[in-house]
């Protein structure tokens, strides 16, 4: 979703629009002398056109492959059903990507992922918790991703600090087995709260752990949680998009694909 004002969409209009005129016409070394004047012109020409004119809607819909993105103004942007994180401003020219698991929730989309991963991870401990845990004890880790030798792409414990995971590691490298949360006894049945359902929905092993206590009356529970990407194709491409005066977020923030392994131990239920 793109954020912008009648002027903003015109700059970065004009913007698409010079540049991919020169990508058809011209050579790098000359593009990158003309790019600026090309883009000044189409400024000029669509500044001058009212901002539902005939000549804005046509290049709007000449720059729908650059730009696929649905269109709001800074002030539908700023009221219901638009909701950001707590403290951020929607800004003019800024994108956001939807989350995955709230529909009404947007996020730039150069920190959509790392603010996923961070999420689920404290999902998971919120689940397991209305579940009726009385421990989580991590068991091991692994980074899943690999460069072109086969090799772990950064040790583990970096792969559980870019998640704010709070795990110890032996000389190895190697999670050390320890208890990772302890809770007191739950004062209510084990249910997984409305707010904590689109999670589930979204990954199998949430959606496992809920089963199996829920339906198997597990006391204990293996749980494996999977950290990913989630929306890594489609927030690269966004970053690419500053150099139309786009805001994304800033730099783009990736997370490494890791799997971490728990054991989870319920309380009796009555």
């Amino acid at each position: 979703m793109l954020v912008a004002s009648d002027d903003k969409l015109k700059s970065i209009v004009s913007r698409v629009l010079g540049q991919s005129y020169l990508n058809l016409v011209v050579g790098w070394p000359l593009r990158a002398v003309l790019q600026p004047g090309m883009g000044f012109l189409a400024d000029r020409l669509l500044q001058e056109d009212p901002p539902h004119g005939p000549l804005t809607q046509l290049a709007v819909s000449c720059v729908r492959r650059e730009l696929p993105y649905p269109r709001i103004s800074l002030r539908q942007a700023n009221h219901p059903p638009f909701k950001f994180d707590v403290g951020h401003v929607p800004e003019d020219g800024a994108l956001y990507v939807q989350h995955p698991c709230f529909q009404d929730r947007y996020v730039p989309p150069a920190l959509v992922n790392d603010l996923l991963a961070r999420e689920k991870l404290g999902a998971f401990r919120q689940i397991a918790a209305s579940l009726g845990a009385k421990e989580i004890r991590i068991i091991s880790g692994a980074v899943r991703s690999r460069d072109w030798r086969g090799k772990a792409t950064i040790p583990l414990p970096d792969a559980a600090s870019q998640i704010g995971l709070g795990a110890r590691f032996d000389s190895q490298n190697s999670v050390i087995e320890e208890i990772y949360a302890r809770y007191d006894k739950p004062r209510t049945p084990p249910k997984v709260p409305s707010e904590l359902e689109p999670w589930v929905e979204m990954d199998p092993s949430l959606r496992a752990m809920k089963h199996g206590r829920l339906q198997a009356r597990l006391s204990e529970d293996a749980v494996s949680l999977e950290i990913r990407e989630e929306i890594g194709g489609m927030g690269r491409a966004a970053v690419g998009l500053e150099k139309y005066g786009i805001n994304v977020g800033g730099r783009y923030k990736s997370v490494i694909h890791s799997l971490w392994h728990y054991r989870v131990v319920y309380w009796p239920t009555p």
